[in-house]
């Protein structure tokens, strides 16, 4: 299994099918669907998206909050590609991209049962956990460094 990681565009197929993935992996389980007021920022994101070979199999969004943060928001995979390293291929991306882009920090609301994969990844839990989505989440930070 080769995955390529590419940035997708709104209104591309495959923006439409990482909202799919979305909805089936992020929302479905929750009992709650994607809407317009979900959807209403996107065109300002960045849209990363991991396919094995033409197959989408995850994404994940970033939204500049100002000049130096960026939120990552929206990671989703594959269920049958979970726990093979997707994430983090997508997270390393997203990372080049935020220092391409010129910000140099991360931040993102993670789910509870997904705070150990962030911390594994140099991501620092801020805060207490409060509720989003009807769920627990925690406020994670990451100063994002050129490498050497």
């Amino acid at each position: 299994m080769t995955i390529t990681i590419k940035l997708i565009f709104i209104d591309s197929a495959a923006y439409h099918a990482a909202l799919l993935l979305r909805e089936q992996v992020l929302r479905k389980p929750l009992g709650l669907e994607l809407n317009e007021s979900d959807l209403a920022n996107e065109i300002n994101e960045y849209h990363l998206a991991a396919f094995d070979q033409e197959k989408l199999v995850g994404c994940v969004s970033l939204r500049p909050i100002n000049s130096s943060i960026i939120k990552l928001r929206q990671m989703a995979v594959e269920p049958t590609y979970q726990r093979k390293g997707i994430g983090r291929q997508l997270l390393d991306y997203a990372e080049k991209i935020t220092l391409s882009q010129g910000f140099r920090e991360i931040e993102l609301h993670a789910r509870y049962e997904a705070k150990g994969f962030y911390e594994k990844l140099g991501y620092q839990a801020h805060g207490k956990f409060f509720i989003e989505v009807t769920i627990p989440h925690i406020l994670m930070k990451k100063t994002i460094h050129k490498s050497k």
